[in-house]
């Protein structure tokens, strides 16, 4: 039951992530896209925005895409997640 409520978990989460980083790199679901979260970010004064949107875009989506890749293999798994 454990193992299926941390899938559920994971899942979830991950999925919000992957969705959040669409929204600020392709303009997915309604979000602002890379060139105006750029913008955006020009206005907070992180200057020049183009890097630092695409920063937060990927990172969006290597969080959301990382926990299968770590989940995958038990050599590769970190000892956080080891039983």
């Amino acid at each position: 039951m454990r193992d299926l409520a941390l899938l559920i978990l994971r899942l979830t989460v991950g999925g919000m992530l992957a969705g959040h980083g669409a929204q600020k790199l392709f303009g997915a679901f309604g979000g602002p896209g890379l060139r105006s979260t750029a913008g955006w970010l020009e206005s907070l004064g992180l200057r020049p925005g183009k890097p630092w949107a695409l920063a937060a875009g990927a990172s969006g989506w290597v969080t959301a895409c990382s926990p299968p890749w770590a989940c995958s293999s038990q050599s590769v798994r970190s000892p956080c997640l080891r039983r």
